[in-house]
């Protein structure tokens, strides 16, 4: 029946709407990741000033930072253990201007190190 009638005016439609849909998606999708490679990162970075192992089940790490634009950072601390594994992580908010803070880390084993992961 198509080679007699044509391919039908809805199908045509339905293909065209597939191809424009996905193509939508696909760039909307490189968008987002531009944005979450280039500008959703915060101009902070931190490193581990002092480091106390007060127990074998909590650690206090003091880090100081470098914030360089006027926005809130969420950092993440870990503690490490002697061979580099993490035996406990800390989530916290840095406020625009503060460049140091004192972090209670609890452990499920004695910590030898901490780093701080990373701040977004």
């Amino acid at each position: 029946m198509e080679q007699r009638y044509g391919r039908g005016a809805r199908r045509v439609r339905d293909r065209r709407l597939v191809v424009w849909g996905g193509a939508l998606i696909g760039a909307l999708l490189l968008l987002w990741i531009g944005y979450a490679v280039f500008g959703g990162q915060a101009a902070a970075s931190g490193e581990v000033a002092v480091f106390h192992a007060d127990s074998a089940k909590q650690a206090t790490v003091t880090v100081t930072f470098k914030h360089t634009d006027g926005r809130r950072v969420t950092c993440t601390v870990s503690a490490l253990n002697s061979v580099g594994s993490a035996v406990g992580t800390k989530q916290f908010v840095l406020e625009p201007g503060q460049t140091s803070m004192v972090i209670r880390v609890n452990t499920v084993e004695p910590a030898t190190q901490a780093q701080v992961d990373f701040c977004r």
